[in-house]
């Protein structure tokens, strides 16, 4: 489930055993998928392959635990400001704008 850990492109890929054991207690937590290894055999360029495709396995038909913690991504690029345009910028004067974050997925805005 994506939802899962959707900021996993931003994990420091230095950490590879850390990012595995996260990844795998979330898919035994809310996917119900054993740990079959360990993390620091998943990331082993020298592992079981048949260990590794028992365990992969599993993912297709995990079915999602209910009130699992999904989140989306947060993509800053994604936020707009609406209004501010029109008056333009003045210092020390009172500025009225709309912010969007309808597509910007959770997190939190700091103005």
């Amino acid at each position: 489930a994506p939802g899962l850990c959707p900021d996993w492109e931003d994990w420091d890929q230095k950490e590879q055993v850390r990012n595995a054991k996260e990844a795998m207690d979330l898919a035994d937590e809310w996917l119900g998928i054993p740990k079959l290894l360990t993390p620091e055999e998943l990331t082993n360029s020298n592992v079981d392959e048949m260990s590794m495709m028992t365990y992969l396995s599993q993912f297709p038909k995990a079915k999602l635990k209910e009130n699992a913690p999904l989140r989306t991504k947060a993509c800053a690029d994604r936020v707009g400001i609406v209004g501010i345009q029109e008056r333009g910028l003045v210092a020390k004067s009172e500025a009225m704008f709309t912010i969007e974050t309808e597509n910007a997925g959770d997190g939190d805005l700091d103005i």
